[in-house]
């Protein structure tokens, strides 16, 4: 196999819409693949490092990235995660450096591709002073968790679920507790108990259709127990999805959300991470068509005789219960929204 290597590193630059332009260099790459060899060009990166964005395989070929920097193998490997979609290998160059190449999986090329690249190289740039080769398997991990919930995009109830949590970070924790802390406190996207959480308060995050009853389903026995995070709180999102009309695509909340975190660099950078991991990849974007509107939004306190179940509940032997709560029928545990926020902010600050 033939190894061609320009030299002059090629800058990487955010384009308006985002992009760092990486599909220019593999289309380029591509051109010039008038045989069967490996194609790269070299990408602007720290000294510790060396990152090539790769073309192999001629016409027919796939586009990838190499990372090289220093490690050992051994704990390269253990750390690589298998990820759909993705061909990945590691070597030894040289003693003492790694390489790590990502490629297209010949069987399963995925949309997103690009994507996940760019978000590699970015968090690299962004991490200069740590491990490039744990940085890229940490990433690694992130994107397996994205194709375990969405291969080909999230669906109608997974896009409402994701923006009324939008809302609440946004408009209700960002409020209560500051940017940073309220990114840190996200946790819907790694499947938790509750969406947003500390050792002293939990908040679910419910959305339901406005055309129809409150009804929200209650994942299992241990949601809506508060016991286990001393405060819970029960937020329920009526929205109003259409095709047409008024509203917000998913895509458009998630640019006004990253506009709002803009000037935050921890928060930003948790912010993307936590998109990936729930999902959500901009690649998808010209999927998510439907427009959603909040119609209401109500606040409840989970605690004493609030319509649930929990473990304690529960006979011996049985497990994993999933239940509906309609909280049209708890007007007594119901909160001002200001009130919801006090206590946010309350349990923040002890």
């Amino acid at each position: 196999m033939s190894f061609l290597t320009m030299r002059v590193p090629m800058p990487v630059r955010n384009s308006p819409g985002g992009s760092l332009g990486l599909d220019l260099l593999w289309s380029s790459l591509e051109a010039e693949a008038d045989y069967p060899g490996l194609f790269t060009r070299r990408l602007t990166s720290a000294p510790d490092r060396d990152v090539f964005v790769f073309w192999e395989g001629g016409k027919q070929g796939r586009k990838g990235l190499s990372i090289s920097a220093a490690g050992a193998l051994e704990e390269v490997t253990a750390r690589l995660p298998d990820v759909y979609g993705l061909d990945t290998g590691v070597s030894v160059p040289v003693p003492g450096r790694v390489e790590l190449r990502i490629a297209e999986s010949r069987g399963a090329v995925s949309s997103v591709f690009e994507t996940l690249i760019e978000d590699v190289v970015k968090t690299l740039s962004a991490d200069v002073a740590k491990d490039a080769l744990v940085t890229v398997c940490r990433r690694l991990d992130l994107w397996k968790h994205f194709f375990a919930v969405s291969r080909n995009g999230l669906s109608l109830n997974q896009q409402a679920g994701l923006f009324a949590e939008l809302t609440v970070l946004i408009d209700v924790m960002c409020t209560a507790i500051g940017e940073e802390s309220a990114a840190h406190a996200w946790y819907g996207p790694a499947g938790a108990l509750q969406d947003f959480a500390n050792d002293r308060l939990g908040v679910e995050v419910k959305s339901v259709s406005s055309t129809g009853p409150a009804i929200v389903t209650i994942a299992n026995e241990r949601q809506l127990d508060e016991r286990l995070v001393g405060d819970l709180l029960l937020a329920v999102y009526k929205l109003d999805i259409r095709e047409t009309g008024e509203g917000l695509t998913l895509p458009r909340k998630i640019e006004a959300a990253r506009k709002h975190l803009a000037g935050y660099e921890s928060a930003s950078a948790m912010f993307e991470a936590k998109l990936i991991r729930s999902g959500y990849s901009d690649a998808h974007r010209a999927k998510y068509v439907h427009r959603m509107t909040i119609r209401s939004a109500a606040w409840f306190r989970v605690a004493g005789s609030f319509p649930r179940i929990t473990e304690q509940d529960l006979p011996t032997g049985v497990s994993q219960v999933s239940y509906k709560v309609n909280v049209e029928s708890c007007q007594e545990w119901e909160l001002v929204p200001e009130l919801a926020i006090e206590t946010i902010r309350r349990a923040h600050e002890l």
